[in-house]
């Protein structure tokens, strides 16, 4: 059941994922570790073994929560809440008027302004005031303790009653409505409702009463300023009609003479100015196209028949001398005369165009002429309107004064009348809406809602605390930890002696209560550890290298009962102790002063001569108790080579008990020449960046790794861990051990 030399190629297997394998050749670069594969959901077992593995931190914050609930319940005194509500009318116009022609006025509906002014003065101190004074809230004990010795009563702010009654209340609108809701709490069931009630009233109250006054105020104001008012709207009228008759400013139709014949003129100028920018447009017109050679256009605008008849002689030149010079040439005779035609011709046309200009100019000029002289007459207008503009400007002063002084005496006496006619009827703009009996369920403290919040409460801080707990975790705890995090094989836990023995005393070392109890869980811990490291067949010795990433992580206790368990098994099995620095397996299984590891490497003795057997059982182990001489390294890969190449001859399994990977850089090369390395990680203890930083060191140095297992696993704490392990089911397999 041997393996081959050492020195030959083996196929190597690396975990992918979480089921499938791959084969890899030994001496090609160590790949990546594969990453897990599962669904992105998390299984609800898995949730559950958390939660039950952390369930002292989920359930801490849920006691708080319940304890604090408990202490609120007993503490706070119950309080009962009122409510009474008014609504808000819309402003009436319910009033006598004096002219029977006026249509009435409608209802106009309160704005939101005008209902958020509303809930203000509810909500004001001096309203509260006037109810506290109402009811004599300073005779309840509620309101008591909030009465000082002295304050100032005239200040309604700082009347203590009113801010103490104004904390229990709640004034608000309701929604987009006219009803405004007055709400009272109050340990007394009985004296909320009277002070829900009381607000209400004193509001309606307060509201008539500001009304009443502001009548009152302003009736006198009116009649003081009446007679003044008439006095004064007669005397302007008067002085109105004296400064017409002293200045002649006196006319028909509302307007004077020389303003009716500034009006004439200003009729004439605008005819004389179109009329004047007509011709002027024409002739310019003209000359432009007689300066620019276009003749015919001109006679088209101008309609002349003289024009039109030379143009036609022209055309009739033009056709001849064409036909003629065609057919003789431009010296035949004819066509010279013809030519002299065409120009006398033209001459005419030139001259008759001439004559149309000139036309044009002079018709231009005439209607200047007379624009300028009906200016000259408005402007002889002006002067006469203007020599009465002082006494126009003063005139139309004392009108305004006069139209001032009327309107503002017919709107006092107007509204003089008004307050005549409602005097008596004044009403205010709101009316009680319901009135509160005496409630009968208190309001405060909730219980339900309270019992609510402290569940969520304790809840949510208990989900916090684990998830806390859960991230902050930085150990190996779980077979996901080893399979998904480190991404490597899981070889299974081997548990704390202690935690397998069900409270039995024990005082024995682990490695000998192994022999003594070779049908306990504890042992059967190690078989399965074996198992696992031999499921792979072969020739030749079989190397296994276990090692850890930190120190103290039950490495060399775990080498020693693996060792014992194959030895069960009547397998040849050498334990040899590589870590020469601190000899755990040596001190624990040589005599004191044993060094046969150290005289191999030296040469001193042979392979032979330096094993040593076990008192207890048939394994060898090779070791030393005394550590090398300072400066010299011993464990050279000329050395581990010649060791494994004299060890496979003579055993079946050869245990290499090694120092921690990221202590010593010689781990890296008895990892790499096992033919298979188990990491050995504290349960729960080890830093998961520790051994993952390991991992990384043995997979670049070309170790075989054939997986990690979790040492001094409290068995029964592990197994709330979730269904990942055998452990997890411990209590079903208890008739199968021995203790």
């Amino acid at each position: 059941m041997g393996w081959g030399h050492h020195n030959q190629r083996r196929p190597r297997y690396i975990r992918v994922g979480l089921v499938n394998t791959q084969s890899i050749d030994a001496n090609e670069p160590s790949p990546e570790r594969a990453s897990d594969s599962r669904s992105l959901f998390p299984d609800p077992r898995t949730i559950l073994a958390v939660f039950r593995r952390r369930i002292w931190w989920f359930l801490i914050p849920v006691l708080l929560a319940a304890a604090a609930l408990t202490v609120y319940l007993l503490l706070v005194h119950p309080r009962y809440a009122a409510e009474a509500s008014v609504v808000i009318e819309p402003r009436k116009t319910e009033f006598i008027t004096s002219n029977p022609n006026t249509a009435p006025i409608a209802d106009s509906p309160p704005g939101n302004d005008e209902m958020d002014t509303e809930v203000q003065i509810l909500t004001s101190t001096a309203m509260a005031g006037r109810v506290a004074e109402a009811l004599h809230l300073e005779q309840y004990a509620e309101y008591r303790s909030a009465v000082p010795l002295v304050y100032n009563h005239k200040v309604p702010s700082q009347n203590p009653l009113a801010r103490k009654l104004l904390q229990h209340m709640l004034i608000q609108r309701v929604g987009l409505t006219f009803v405004i809701t007055v709400s009272a709490k109050s340990k007394d069931p009985a004296l909320a409702a009277r002070i829900a009630n009381e607000y209400v009233q004193q509001y309606i109250a307060a509201g008539l009463d500001r009304k009443n006054s502001a009548a009152e105020t302003t009736g006198d104001f009116l009649q003081s300023r009446l007679d003044e008012l008439r006095n004064g709207a007669v005397a302007a009228d008067a002085a109105v009609q004296r400064y017409k008759v002293q200045h002649g400013l006196m006319s028909a139709e509302g307007a004077t003479m020389a303003e009716q014949e500034v009006s004439s003129l200003n009729e004439e100028i605008a005819k004389a100015r179109a009329d004047y920018a007509e011709k002027l447009g024409r002739l310019n017109s003209a000359r432009s196209l007689a300066g620019q050679g276009g003749g015919q256009d001109l006679q088209t605008a101008l309609q002349s028949p003289t024009i039109a008849d030379l143009r036609s002689k022209e055309a009739e030149a033009s056709r001849r001398l064409a036909d003629l010079t065609a057919h003789y040439g431009n010296l035949y005779p004819e066509v010279v005369r013809t030519q002299k035609e065409l120009s006398d011709i033209r001459t005419q046309i030139s001259r008759e165009l001439q004559r149309i200009v000139a036309s044009l100019s002079g018709e231009a000029q005439i209607a200047g002429s007379r624009l300028s002289s009906l200016t000259q007459s408005q402007a002889q207008a002006h002067g006469q309107l203007a020599s009465n503009g002082v006494s126009q400007i003063e005139l139309l002063e004392l009108q305004r004064k006069a139209e001032g002084a009327s309107a503002i005496y017919a709107a006092y006496l107007n509204r003089s009348k008004e307050m005549i006619s409602r005097k008596g009827l004044n009403t205010t703009d709101a009316r009680i809406g319901t009135l509160s009996g005496v409630p009968t369920t208190p309001v405060s403290p909730n219980i339900p809602l309270a019992v609510l919040v402290a569940i969520l409460a304790g809840i949510g801080f208990g989900c916090a605390g684990v998830f806390v707990a859960e991230y902050l975790d930085s150990g190996v705890s779980t077979k996901s930890d080893v399979e998904r995090r480190l991404r490597v094989r899981y070889a299974g836990a081997v548990p704390e002696l202690k935690s397998t023995l069900d409270g039995m005393r024990n005082v024995q070392s682990p490695q000998d209560y192994l022999i003594d109890h070779p049908n306990s869980a504890f042992a059967e811990a190690f078989r399965s550890l074996r198992a696992i490291l031999m499921l792979r067949g072969g020739s030749g010795a079989r190397v296994i290298a276990i090692t850890s990433a930190m120190p103290r992580e039950g490495k060399s206790t775990t080498s020693i009962c693996l060792a014992r368990t194959f030895v069960s098994s009547n397998m040849r099995t050498v334990l040899v102790d590589c870590d020469v620095r601190r000899r755990s397996s040596s001190d624990a299984l040589l005599a004191e002063g044993s060094q046969g590891l150290l005289q191999y490497f030296r040469g001193e003795t042979s392979m032979q001569d330096s094993l040593v057997k076990d008192k207890d059982t048939d394994l060898v182990i090779l070791g030393t108790t005394l550590a090398p001489d300072v400066g010299h390294d011993v464990m050279t890969q000329a050395n581990i080579d010649r060791m494994l190449q004299d060890l496979r001859p003579l055993f079946d399994v050869i245990l290499l008990d090694t120092a921690p990977v990221l202590a010593l850089a010689e781990t890296r090369d008895l990892a790499a020449a096992a033919d298979s390395v188990l990491i050995v990680t504290r349960w729960r203890k080890s830093s998961r960046k520790a051994v993952d930083a390991a991992i990384e060191l043995l997979l670049h140095a070309g170790a075989r790794l054939r997986g990690l297992a979790l040492s001094r696993v409290d068995v029964k704490k592990f197994a709330s861990t979730g269904p990942e392990d055998t452990f997890s089911y411990h209590k079903k397999f208890a008739g199968y051990y021995v203790n």
